[in-house]
């Protein structure tokens, strides 16, 4: 969104399926706070909602789509929004934060035996990928992942 030549808002759109086939088409969106109140938010996100018929359209998705939106917690702006335009809550992240950095181990400590840290290889790709699959098994609105997916994307360095 560009308002006497600034930038002052984005909105981003990304779709996939999840495991139980419905196609998800996530949007995302922020507005500086100066700019809130105003009718920006919401014509924002009526471009949103347009943009992602059009793609459930182009996509033929229409029997397994829903939209959704993420807004983090502290984001009480754009979720009152959303909740007063019909959204409903059905999936919450959790948002962790560690605000004291005296609490980070030091370099070098000790790690609890057959734990170490550092980048992985190759023949260890199934493994990472299996593990992070099996922990969201008995939940909801997760996206199919399969392991093809997860080499394409891998970074050995991470």
């Amino acid at each position: 969104m560009v308002r006497d030549g600034s930038v002052v808002g984005y909105s981003t759109i990304r779709w996939w399926q999840e495991r139980n086939d419905t196609w998800l088409y996530l949007h995302r969106g922020y507005l500086l706070p100066e700019h809130r109140d105003r009718g920006i938010g919401s014509a924002m996100l009526s471009w949103a909602e347009e943009r992602i018929r059009q793609l459930v359209e182009k996509h033929g998705t229409a029997r397994t789509a829903v939209i959704g939106a993420n807004p983090m917690v502290s984001e009480q702006d754009a979720t009152a929004l959303l909740l007063a335009v019909g959204y409903r809550r059905v999936f919450s992240l959790v948002e962790l934060e560690l605000g004291d950095l005296q609490q980070l181990p030091e370099p070098g400590s000790e790690l609890p035996a057959g734990i170490r840290t550092g980048p992985i290889g190759t023949s260890h790709y199934r493994a990472a990928w299996r593990t992070v699959v099996d922990s969201y098994a008995d939940t909801g609105f997760t996206r199919k992942w399969s392991f093809q997916d997860f080499v394409d994307t891998a970074d050995p360095a991470c």
